[in-house]
């Protein structure tokens, strides 16, 4: 697959996971220009995944269209999953009310990975 539809499965994955799990997702940007897919909690605590196309170049050299699909929706929810991307919330300042809403949402998320 060609890099800018590599991004936009990535995206796509995106849109359906925050839909799919009722989350508010969104895009920001760091002082160098990265792009980041970001859950933000109920209390503004957030959850961040930077858009690398040349990681997703990496992950899916060699393979089929529906395979790399694959990988790159195995690849953000592991790294919603894990979080600690370097932008992401201290779990030291999340409220209580965040940090509910970020288990459960490590929840859903481990359920959405059964299902792809």
């Amino acid at each position: 697959m060609n890099r800018g539809r590599l991004i936009q499965e990535e995206y796509n994955f995106f849109e359906i996971m925050c839909n799919e799990l009722g989350v508010r997702g969104q895009y920001a940007h760091d002082n160098n220009g990265l792009e980041y897919m970001v859950i933000v909690a109920p209390n503004g605590a957030i959850r961040a995944v930077p858009c690398r196309v040349e990681w997703l170049d990496f992950l899916t050299d060699g393979l089929d269209r529906s395979e790399a699909i694959y990988e790159i929706r195995r690849d953000l929810l592991t790294k919603f999953m894990s979080g600690g991307c370097g932008v992401d919330t201290s779990p030291t300042e999340l409220t209580y009310k965040d940090r509910k809403f970020f288990n459960e949402f490590r929840q859903g998320v481990l359920e959405l990975m059964g299902r792809i």
